[in-house]
């Protein structure tokens, strides 16, 4: 299995890690078109806004971003089964190299499952996973580069949506040499 729930798997490889404290003056601001702070590092941010303070359990503890609108889905589309799901998803995707890992702290305040889809540069899921409703999520494919993360979560109502976090987004395509 690729999905881990600690980012010390990720150690033995070369990583570029956004953390968000870089972009501090910028609360609020949505990412978009006009906004996109880590493109320079190859990552593209699409479905969230920045949370200066959001303080979850993660390395930084400081920012994070947060989800910015809700997809309307029919009932039984993630986790639960009413006849219409309020779903929150952030993207992630990689616009230069493709990578083979990639991490990050994910929290849902109103406590549901997080899904995280890893789509392949050939644009279809490669695998798929659940999981709490905080934590870790972490992923090595070695022989499949990720092209874009989904990472969703579902609510029965609108107003427990936009409430999904994430922070220390890191990401990498390289082992570190043996010693």
């Amino acid at each position: 299995m690729s999905a881990f729930t600690s980012p010390t798997f990720l150690n033995e490889y070369y990583l570029t890690t956004c953390n968000f404290d870089d972009i501090q003056g910028r609360a609020g601001q949505e990412f978009s078109v006009k906004f996109q702070p880590y493109s320079n590092k190859g990552l593209w941010i699409d479905g969230a806004i920045f949370s200066r303070g959001a303080n979850i359990a993660s390395q930084s503890q400081r920012n994070a971003i947060k989800t910015n609108w809700v997809d309307i889905a029919p009932g039984d589309a993630i986790f639960m089964k009413p006849a219409i799901m309020y779903v929150n998803r952030i993207n992630l995707q990689f616009q230069k190299i493709l990578q083979s890992v990639v991490g990050f702290f994910y929290q849902d305040l109103p406590g549901s499952k997080v899904q995280v889809n890893l789509i392949g540069g050939n644009l279809k899921v490669i695998e798929s996973h659940t999981f709490e409703d905080k934590g870790y999520a972490g992923f090595i494919i070695p022989d499949v580069y990720i092209w874009e993360v989904q990472i969703l979560s579902a609510h029965k109502t609108q107003v427990q949506s936009n409430k999904l976090l994430i922070d220390d987004i890191s990401f990498g395509n390289k082992k570190l040499p043996n010693p």
